[in-house]
């Protein structure tokens, strides 16, 4: 079932394939071409088709509208569902590259989204994987993350069917209308042809001529109107079937970095949240103080113990006979000097620099924020 934050999405989704647009569209060019045939174009250019078009009623003009409204919303699909989808592909790619290699709840997909956010060029990858991101980050579940996934790509479904339907009606509607010319014609054609001939006295039978052309007219009128709504319906449909393989291509490979991004996090659980980010930097300090005080206590023992030492070398060199202790007395000093305080400076610099300024390191930050929950 679709949530309310769902189908707000899809209702925003649905409006950017208002009908209104292409309706005006496809009027002004009917009366546009109509015009073109009455006053603009020579007589000898396309008269059959000209003829057929503009001069044999309404109907063909009506079928001629509505092909036009069928292809003008087809090119507003294609501007407003599938450009965005190859748009976001190329300017949101670090997103993509970042879920695809790292996962959800990584640290480099959180850099990636707070970028984003910062620079306010949230698109299509940016607000659907913000979602699945903070739904991990927050609740610890890759089950939540496939079931909202899931709902993101029905929605996304749903929106291109909704967007086709008029697409359908149009595909619908031209046969319908090249039937109800056809209906059309041939009455015509049969009321014309009683009035041409008529039978009088003796078998003899008269013979009007204006009427039999009149019954042919509307015999080339039902045929006519028939191929241009066959005609049409070829047109729209061969465009619906293109515009509509490249949308579905394009949301199976949503499908598929979405699906990759969440295998990514299979056996891992995040451990810390970016609002958890303060909150380790001073457990890490508050480390890095303990082992300097650790070391500063060791550099003292070792000073006490070197006095000593030298104590027992002084009472040696006056008495060489005291030789043998030296082996038991004197054992090897470990030197610490400045080398581990220097290391501790340089770890404390390592983790803030790297891990809570936003530096990549290659990878090993994972570490802070994964956990196997096999372990």
């Amino acid at each position: 079932m679709l949530n309310k934050d769902i189908l707000k999405e899809i209702s925003r989704n649905y409006g950017l394939t208002k009908s209104g647009g292409p309706i005006k569209t496809a009027f002004i060019f009917s009366v546009a071409l109509f015009i073109l045939d009455k006053w603009v174009l020579p007589v000898s250019w396309l008269p059959e088709l000209r003829q057929m078009l503009f001069h044999k009623g309404i109907i063909p003009v009506a079928i001629l509208w509505v092909a036009l409204f069928g292809l003008f919303y087809l090119m507003q699909i294609s501007q407003r569902l599938l450009q965005p989808l190859k748009i976001a592909e190329q300017i949101e790619n670090d997103i993509v590259e970042s879920a695809r290699n790292f996962g959800l709840g990584s640290f480099q997909l959180t850099t990636v989204l707070k970028k984003h956010v910062t620079q306010e060029s949230g698109g299509y990858f940016f607000q659907r994987f913000l979602r699945l991101h903070n739904l991990f980050i927050n609740n610890n579940d890759r089950t939540a993350a496939e079931n909202l996934r899931s709902e993101i790509l029905e929605n996304d479904d749903y929106t291109h069917q909704l967007a086709f339907a008029a697409v359908k009606w149009s595909e619908w509607a031209m046969p319908l209308l090249g039937f109800l010319g056809t209906v059309v014609g041939i009455g015509k054609a049969i009321g014309s042809l009683e009035g041409g001939l008529q039978w009088e006295e003796g078998g003899k039978i008269l013979i009007k001529p204006e009427l039999i052309k009149q019954s042919f007219e509307g015999m080339a009128t039902a045929f006519e109107t028939t191929l241009i709504g066959l005609v049409g319906v070829l047109i729209i449909g061969l465009f619906h079937s293109f515009l509509k393989k490249r949308l579905n291509q394009s949301l199976a490979n949503v499908e598929a970095i979405f699906t990759v991004a969440i295998e990514k996090t299979k056996g891992m659980v995040p451990i810390v949240q970016v609002s958890d980010f303060g909150q380790l930097k001073n457990e890490m300090v508050q480390m890095t103080d303990k082992l300097t005080f650790i070391n500063d206590n060791l550099d003292t023992q070792q000073e006490e113990r070197k006095e000593i030492l030298n104590m027992v070398e002084t009472v040696i060199a006056e008495d060489p006979r005291l030789e043998a202790i030296r082996k038991i007395l004197f054992k090897p000093i470990v030197t610490f000097d400045k080398t581990f305080e220097q290391f501790c400076s340089n770890l404390e610099a390592e983790i803030t620099n790297n891990i809570f300024m936003g530096n990549d390191t290659g990878g090993n930050v994972n570490l802070l924020f994964y956990q196997s929950d096999t372990e």
